[in-house]
This record gives C-alpha cells, sequence and structure tokens, in this order.
C-alpha cells in the first residue's frame, strides 16, 4: 500500500517505454551500436582542423604585417641615405666622377648598384646606367624605380632606389641602389613561417588527431556499456578516469540514469509476480465459488449469496488491474493535455465530501480548512483521484472516533495541500519504501485494500511536476503535497 515516490518514478519511466525489455532493446540496438571511427567525423578533429587553419592564417597576416611594416621601413632608411649623400657626391667634379665610372670604381666604393652621368639634354657620358631614366627629377630627392635600363643593353627587373642630383657644371649624376635587403626580408620571413607556423599546425593537426582517437576510444567503450546494458547486463556502468572533466561528469549523469533504469526493470520482473500473486487470491475465491454454486444449483439450493460474493471478487479483481492500467496511462504523461487553471481547494472539499459517509461509519470528525481560493494548473479529475486516494489512506488507518484534518497551507513557492490523521503513523524506515506499487507494510496486512492507492498518488503527482512528503503527527500521519513546480537541486 504503502512505498517511496522515487521509485514509484523508476517504475514510472519503466512503464512508460512498454513491458517487454526485449523488444525495447532491439528497437534501440541501432543507437548503441559501435559504428567504424572516422577520423573525418570526429567534432575534436574538425575543431582542431579549424583551430589550425585559424592558427595559419593568423600568423600569415602577422608575418604579412611585419614584412609590410619592415619594407617600408627600410625603404624609407635607405631613401635618407641616398638623399643625405648625394648632396656630398655632388661636390666632386663631374671629370673626376666620369674617370671613376669609366675605371668601374665608382659604385663599388659608394656602394650603389649602377650609377650614370649624364648631360644636361640626358645624353650619355659615363657609367652603368644607359639612359636617364623617365620621370626622374634632378632635385635630389630619392625615388624608386622598379625597371631601368643597363649600359650593355640589359633591363634589369629589380626595384631600386634612385636619386639624381645637378652638378654645378650642369651635368646630371644618378645613382641607384637596389633594396636587396626587402628580398632577404622575404626569405626570412617565408624560412620563418616553413619552420615555425607550418610545423606548429602540423602538430596541431597531429595532436587533434590523437585527441580524435584516444576520445574516440572512451566513447567505444561507452557504447559497448551501452550495448551490454541494452542485452541484459544491467550491473555495467560507464567508466570513471578521476579526471572529473566534462566527459566524467557526463559518465556520472548517465550511470545515475543506468540505476534509475536498472531499479525500474527489476521492479518492472517484479510487478507479474506480484500481480499473480495478488490475483490468485480473489480469483480462487471465485473459481471455489462458482464449483460450490454448481453442486448447490444440482441441488436446487439459492445461489444468491454466493454469486455476490463470486461477484465482489471478480470486483476486486477488475479493481486491480483498473489501477495498474490508470497508474501506466499516467506515467505515460498524455493525460497532461488536459491541464487547466484549478481551484485547490475546491478539489480538497469535494474529496472530504464524497468521504464523509465513510468518515462517519468510523465516528471519524474531518476537519476541513481550505480558506480562499488556491488556484493551480493541473487536471481536476487526476488531483481530486489523488486527494481521494489520501483521504481513504487516512480513513483506513484512523482509530474508531479518531480525526483527520484536511488543510489547505501557504508557502512562499506556493499552495501545499495536508491531510493528517491520528492513526499509527507511518515510520521513517517504510518513507523510503512508501510510494511502491504493492507494498503493504507490517500495519496494513489486516485491512482491506490491494496496495496500488499510494502509488497512484505517486504517478498523479509525477505527472504534474509535484511533490509529496511525509511527516510525523504525533500521533499519526502528515501527507504534504507541495502543489507548485519542483526545481531539481
Amino acid at each position: 500500500m504503502w512505498s517511496t515516490s522515487t521509485s514509484a518514478n523508476c517504475a514510472a519511466r519503466s512503464t512508460g517505454t512498454g513491458a517487454n525489455p526485449t523488444s525495447r532493446t532491439s528497437g534501440a540496438a541501432g543507437s548503441c551500436s559501435m559504428p567504424n571511427f572516422r577520423l573525418k567525423e570526429s567534432a575534436i578533429f574538425r575543431r582542431t582542423l579549424a583551430i589550425a587553419a585559424l592558427f595559419i592564417a593568423t600568423n600569415l597576416c602577422l608575418f604579412g604585417f611585419i614584412y609590410w611594416q619592415t619594407a617600408v621601413f627600410e625603404t624609407r632608411r635607405i631613401m635618407g641615405f641616398m638623399e643625405r649623400q648625394a648632396p656630398v657626391l655632388a661636390e666632386t667634379p663631374s671629370e673626376q666622377i666620369r674617370q671613376s665610372m669609366e675605371r668601374r670604381h665608382y659604385d663599388d666604393v659608394h656602394r650603389f648598384t649602377v650609377s650614370g652621368l649624364f648631360e644636361q639634354n640626358g645624353a650619355y657620358l659615363a657609367g652603368g646606367l644607359k639612359r636617364l631614366p623617365p620621370g626622374l627629377i634632378p632635385d635630389g630627392g630619392a625615388r624608386r624605380l622598379d625597371a631601368f635600363e643597363f649600359a650593355d643593353g640589359s633591363n634589369s627587373s629589380e626595384p631600386a632606389i634612385f636619386v639624381a642630383r645637378s652638378l654645378p657644371d650642369g651635368r646630371i649624376l644618378v645613382v641607384g641602389r637596389n633594396i636587396q635587403e626587402l628580398a632577404n626580408l622575404l626569405g626570412a620571413v617565408s624560412e620563418a613561417l616553413k619552420l615555425g607556423v607550418i610545423p606548429m599546425a602540423i602538430l596541431a593537426v597531429g595532436a587533434g588527431a590523437f585527441l580524435s582517437l584516444r576520445m574516440n576510444s572512451r566513447l567505444t567503450r561507452a557504447q559497448r556499456v551501452l550495448r551490454d546494458f541494452q542485452k541484459g547486463d544491467l550491473r555495467r556502468r560507464l567508466e570513471l578516469t578521476g579526471a572529473r572533466d566534462d566527459f566524467d561528469r557526463l559518465a556520472e549523469a548517465v550511470n545515475v540514469l543506468l540505476d534509475d533504469l536498472e531499479r525500474a526493470i527489476n521492479e518492472l520482473h517484479h510487478v507479474g509476480n506480484n500481480i499473480a500473486h495478488d490475483l490468485r487470491t480473489p480469483l480462487s475465491r471465485v473459481r471455489g465459488n462458482l464449483e460450490r454454486l454448481q453442486q448447490m444449483l444440482a441441488g436446487q439450493q439459492t445461489p444468491l449469496a454466493l454469486l455476490e460474493r463470486a461477484v465482489a471478487g471478480l470486483d476486486q479483481t477488475f479493481a486491480l488491474t483498473t489501477a495498474l492500467l490508470r497508474i501506466a496511462q499516467l506515467e505515460t504523461g498524455r493525460a497532461r493535455a488536459f491541464f487547466a487553471t484549478v481551484d485547490l481547494g475546491a478539489i480538497l472539499r469535494d474529496a472530504a465530501e464524497l468521504y464523509e459517509p465513510l468518515a462517519e461509519a468510523k465516528s471519524i470528525s474531518l476537519d476541513v480548512e481550505t480558506g480562499e481560493e488556491a488556484p493551480v494548473e493541473g487536471d481536476k479529475d487526476l488531483l481530486l483521484e489523488a486527494f481521494a486516494n489520501l483521504v481513504d489512506n487516512a480513513i483506513k488507518f484512523a482509530p474508531e472516533g479518531g480525526r483527520i484534518r484536511i488543510a489547505l497551507e501557504k508557502s512562499p513557492l506556493g499552495p501545499v495541500a495536508v491531510v493528517a490523521d491520528d492513526g499509527p503513523g507511518i515510520s521513517e524506515a517504510q518513507r523510503t519504501e512508501v510510494f511502491k506499487r504493492f507494498y503493504r507494510g507490517a500495519q496494513s496486512r489486516h485491512i482491506v485494500g490491494n496496495g496500488l492507492g499510494l502509488a497512484l498518488v505517486a504517478a498523479i503527482v509525477k505527472l504534474h511536476g509535484f511533490r509529496v512528503e511525509i511527516a510525523d503527527a504525533e500521533p499519526g500521519c502528515i501527507f504534504r503535497l507541495r502543489c507548485y513546480p519542483q526545481t531539481s537541486a
């Protein structure tokens, strides 16, 4: 008659999934089968590839910015150096410059790539530069030229910095210096990319592959555990590494679920035995009475009393099976479709009125204290059934001339329905068993019932998201039904 709400919830999950564990296992076999691992399908590996690509792109941008800034700085440095050197070179007589160029000493002495001496009209006089570059003004300012022609007729494909300066005799001195330092810098940046960024990216991808394979190994073991659990090895649990990481916490949560499922399945296995045990007595009585009826009819005796007892036995059987089906229906959650705003106080008054004649038969007084209206979201008929079962339970255990209190209390979170009696009460040890199906404590063995009343209360409470508690009334027992949504701890 009594059981725990936790166990009732476990049984609810078991019943809700169906009474045939074999069919349920076979239907879900695909979800726990161990697929072949593919690296490209691993979320960790894909994320690693994305991070590696982001790392490469970031470093390319970084090295590109460094190269650009360094190239700008180096170009400006070379230009500044040549602009400062040009006035000093212009003080040398043009004939001396010409002789030096003809002897090919001029460029080496002054560390120029190419130089040339031209008449004021641009005619070539000496040096390695064949003609005056177009657009080059002899004002002493440095300019970058991407192409120019040597005296031997060949063309240069490398850019260079040029400065043109007018000499005192009107001739024009042109000196140029390539920017090989920039090419060297580009080579250094490329080398840094090859020696730093690319190996790091490869290492990251390799680490991602390693982590993916390692994680797949753990997931494969988890899948194997779930597959074994489906096949009937209910003791299997996911392993914990002790690292307290996300997967350990997930494994703990799954293990708690597996514990609940194991309890639910074990309870489901015992339900058949319990049903057979509880149905055997009334069915045996029915059979015996019917056999006696056959004998009496043969002797033309009045069969009415025996027929009434047979019908009563069948009614007891039907009540038992109806209660079981009712619990199963509630635990599927489909009754939530009929939820509406109802007055809890009115439902308590209806339950008290329904059982008032039964209470008067035992000289039990019903004290109803519902107060003002208390709206809640729920199914009116189901809540009435739950309170009716609590009141019925209280009347069964209250002594002759006892007292039952039916009240509606307030709490900061919502209304609390109370059903209290002055009977023998429920021990603290029994409260861990109290809403289990077919449970009948030592005190209830002599009381008529099928052990499903409070199991039905637990199913209704779970469906509404409420919570039921048991406390001592000293003497007696108090059921408190907290009629507001419960937050998980």
